[in-house]
């Protein structure tokens, strides 16, 4: 696999749609990506990354 995603390939490695990912870069919320020319690119590293940053630890019922 490309170490570079387009927005499709990308939304699709992640789980979602490609308008929410254009929402999460409007709202500059989601994985890192890179403008080269006209063209939205994501590194599989920094979707990784950004993945990894999401994990949540469950809360234990007390």
């Amino acid at each position: 696999m490309a170490d570079r995603l387009c927005p499709k390939e990308a939304a699709d490695y992640i789980g979602l749609s490609v308008r929410t990912l254009a929402r999460y870069r409007a709202e500059e919320v989601g994985p890192r990506w890179l403008k080269v020319g006209r063209s939205i690119q994501y590194r599989r590293a920094s979707i990784d990354a950004w993945l990894l940053a999401q994990e949540q630890t469950p809360k234990r019922n007390v």
